[in-house]
């Protein structure tokens, strides 16, 4: 089951139709969550005129709209559920039962705030299953999928849902390794040979290409290697994709990180939904 987040905002119905059409691909039911968090009171403060009942009225309401969105973009089999509840506790703990959990990148309504910086980053970071945030003004058709990868533990769980996802959607998957080295951000004294680490990240590309092709062989599997800021750089890269893959975090980070500095970067700045997979 896929499970995407709707408040009734342009953004989540974007993230509405993009889970549908992946409903579609995977042939999965798709529950469409609205979740309307109750107002904190403090101590002397007057309660207010919405009752508990009329939050939990019009979540449901919100999430009726949105399956009727998931509808009309052909999702065969949609569910709407509304709750009363923290948009993000609500999401994540959704993404239990769940094999993808999708959210827009910032949403509104006249009950919920959901913006990235506290829903989508939180369903990003903690989500049990593959987490979409749905960028860019049009989430189109998925004709290419790009990964970025870095041979740690994510990345290679990364490249697996890049590949299924790009064959399910005959689409094609674009493989990136990006490196950088202190000359160019600090200013500092190069470390090794610049020509041995571009091969070696594109024998590591190699590598992984192959993994992909041995597992989808009619899969069209291309892949490139940049130097430079990397999130800057994939995220030029995925310009006009239909998807972009990522790791929650890179071989270079702390392990205590949920997300690592490049997965986040790209949350904020990349032109297409990126997909973070932990």
């Amino acid at each position: 089951m896929i499970v995407v987040g709707y408040d009734g905002s342009k953004q989540s119905g974007a993230a509405v139709r993009w889970a549908a059409r992946a409903a579609q691909r995977r042939r999965e039911d798709l529950q469409v969550l609205t979740a309307v968090p109750t107002p904190v009171l403090h101590t002397g403060e007057f309660l207010p005129p919405v009752t508990a009942d009329e939050f939990a009225a019009e979540a449901a309401k919100i999430a009726a709209a949105g399956v009727a969105v998931a509808e009309a973009e052909g999702a065969p089999d949609v569910v709407g559920r509304g709750v009363t509840a923290n948009p993000a506790q609500a999401l994540v703990e959704a993404s239990a039962g769940a094999s993808l959990v999708v959210v827009g990148n910032r949403g509104h309504h006249e009950l919920i705030e959901t913006m990235l910086g506290s829903v989508g980053h939180a369903v990003s970071a903690h989500a049990e299953c593959p987490a979409v945030i749905v960028r860019g003004p049009d989430a189109g058709c998925l004709v290419r999928v790009v990964l970025a990868y870095d041979g740690s533990e994510p990345a290679e769980r990364a490249a697996v849902f890049a590949a299924d996802t790009a064959h399910s959607a005959g689409a094609s998957l674009h493989i990136v390794g990006a490196w950088s080295d202190p000359a160019m951000t600090y200013g500092l004294p190069v470390v090794g040979d610049a020509k041995e680490i571009a091969e070696d990240v594109h024998k590591e590309l190699q590598a992984i290409r192959e993994s992909v092709l041995a597992r989808h062989p009619d899969l069209t599997v291309t892949t490139e290697v940049t130097r430079g800021e990397a999130p800057v750089q994939i995220a030029r890269i995925a310009t006009g994709a239909g998807l972009l893959v990522v790791g929650s975090r890179g071989r270079g980070g702390f392990r205590s990180l949920l997300l690592g500095s490049v997965s986040r970067r790209l949350l904020a700045s990349a032109p297409c939904p990126v997909a973070v997979v932990r």
